[in-house]
């Protein structure tokens, strides 16, 4: 399915543009020139027990991204981090680790996590697992399964840009047209994940947690900003 039209990121303003700026600026124009996908299917969330001992629970609870996460820069915008299975899921967020042998083990003691069943029907995604998509973006898939964490660190303490995947997802955000970002996994080969960006969310759109006793059923309702 090719992209309908965005819109322009914004260039009001006179004052000059910083380096992570025009990169974000010349992102978002490409974005907005690379064609998107729908995505449905069954997917897989690793929540923390914390979220699911909320009233009601939170299996969805998606602003903790807010502090930063991989395509997700601290403060904004928030999103939704989803896997292709369990074992993605958990490897994500470093509760399995794999060893130089491809052995799976745990990363150590850990707070509880709920591996959750997610239904997602999200159309206006950005899928970085196709190389052409990544071809118009001008990034490499090496370049976007790299570390984040201790160069957004440097970022934030001014010693360094902003990591290319938070750019990436900062750019898809602002062209007002991605709900949702495809990319593979950083943490398992043959990984997928999905981030979606729930006040880019279309009406038909759709992201249900699946629990058959209703304790854990969500639905996560588009966020207008």
């Amino acid at each position: 399915m090719m992209a309908s039209k965005g819109r322009e990121p914004s260039g009001a303003g006179s004052a000059p543009l910083d380096p992570d700026q025009r990169a974000i600026r010349t992102l978002a124009r490409r974005i907005l020139r690379a064609p998107v996908v729908e995505v449905e299917g069954d997917l897989c969330r690793a929540v923390a027990e914390k979220h699911l001992r909320r009233d009601p629970p939170e299996p969805l609870y998606y602003r903790g991204s807010l502090d930063g996460a991989r395509y997700t820069p601290r403060g904004g915008p928030a999103g939704l981090y989803l896997a292709n299975d369990p074992v993605t899921a958990l490897a994500e967020i470093r509760v399995l680790l794999r060893g130089d042998r491809g052995r799976m083990f745990s990363s150590g003691r850990h707070d509880p996590v709920t591996v959750v069943s997610v239904y997602a029907k999200v159309g206006q995604v950005l899928d970085l697992t196709d190389g052409d998509v990544r071809r118009v973006l001008r990034i490499s898939k090496k370049a976007i399964r790299t570390e984040w964490q201790a160069p957004m660190l440097a970022y934030l303490s001014g010693r360094g840009p902003m990591p290319l995947t938070q750019q990436i997802g900062l750019a898809a955000h602002v062209t007002g047209r991605i709900a949702g970002i495809l990319y593979p996994s950083a943490r398992e080969k043959y990984g997928v994940c999905l981030v979606v960006f729930a006040d880019r969310l279309a009406p038909e759109d759709r992201v249900e947690a699946y629990d058959s006793t209703g304790t854990l059923a969500q639905v996560l309702e588009p966020q207008r900003s």
